[in-house]
């Protein structure tokens, strides 16, 4: 026969903070793993190894939340392992409910037979040990956590990662060198690309602007007179981009035009261009 040891199991600790009056019971281990003081639970700690182990475990479980490694894929086994964990653990608690109908069966037909009035008192099923919940919901975490590190959803075993659509990159139509008129030193360069959706895009990039309160510039599409315009949008300091319009005709309209306009509620162009350059279509 194996000797009976007199100190409680954790699993076995129940509620009210003490199990026997002398250990703490494991939410209290809990807090004191957090960072929450109590004197009295620090002093027995100090005292007792197997609170002590305890402690420490949760401590390790805590900071591994806290400052998780690399995350890992799952390794393909896990489901395996936790479906047959899960139908041990039910097997094993249909057998215990049929043990316990037994004797209280048994127990009712003793006390008929005695002509006793003793009441059958229903015993509550025994808490299972706190770590295995715990355990469950840090594996939970790290299913999770991998699952999102990943970039999508845990895939089942044999399952395949399906990648997710991905846009085309714009199509460079044409570009442009801009280049000073008249006596401007201003120059500029310009590109036009198709996006995916069937829309056009200048971007511009212009040597300098001028102070706001001497005006602005603009940029025009226009023909070689520059007797027909289009204007795309205001010039900012950084790079410009702007909307060409749906369905125009870029061989009408084949040069870049830098205006200097001025705040006088006049939208059509100033006649004072500072730079231009014909739009060159990108060679196929």
């Amino acid at each position: 026969m194996s000797e009976r040891s007199d100190h409680p199991r954790h699993g076995d600790i129940g509620p009210g903070g003490r199990a026997d009056g002398t250990h703490p019971d494991e939410l209290q281990l809990t807090a004191l793993a957090i960072g929450e003081e109590d004197a009295s639970v620090l002093a027995h700690v100090g005292s007792c190894a197997a609170c002590q182990q305890v402690l420490d475990s949760t401590r390790r479980t805590v900071a591994a939340l806290e400052a998780p490694d690399p995350l890992q894929a799952p390794p393909p086994e896990l489901w395996d392992r936790i479906a047959a964990d899960i139908d041990a653990d039910g097997d094993t608690d249909t057998d215990r409910d049929k043990d316990r109908g037994t004797v209280r069966h048994s127990d009712r037909h003793s006390d008929i037979d005695a002509g006793s009035r003793t009441s059958v008192i229903e015993l509550q099923p025994r808490r299972r040990r706190w770590f295995v919940p715990a355990a469950a919901a840090v594996a939970g975490l790290v299913i999770g956590a991998t699952a999102v590190g990943l970039g999508g959803p845990l895939l089942s075993p044999g399952q395949q990662p399906v990648d997710p659509p991905t846009t085309p990159p714009p199509v460079v139509l044409g570009d442009a060198q801009l280049e000073p008129v008249a006596s401007s030193d201003l120059t500029g360069q310009a590109e036009l690309v198709r996006h995916a959706d069937g829309s056009m895009e200048l971007i511009l990039d212009v040597s300098s602007t001028p102070d706001p309160s001497d005006g602005y510039l603009e940029v025009w599409l226009r023909d070689q007179d520059a007797t027909r315009l289009i204007s795309l949008g205001t010039v900012t300091p950084t790079t410009t981009s702007v909307m060409v319009p749906e369905g125009i005709d870029l061989a009408q309209y084949p040069v870049l035009d830098v205006s200097h306009e001025h705040f006088d509620g006049d939208p059509s162009h100033s006649g004072d261009t500072l730079a231009a350059g014909p739009l060159r279509p990108t060679e196929e």
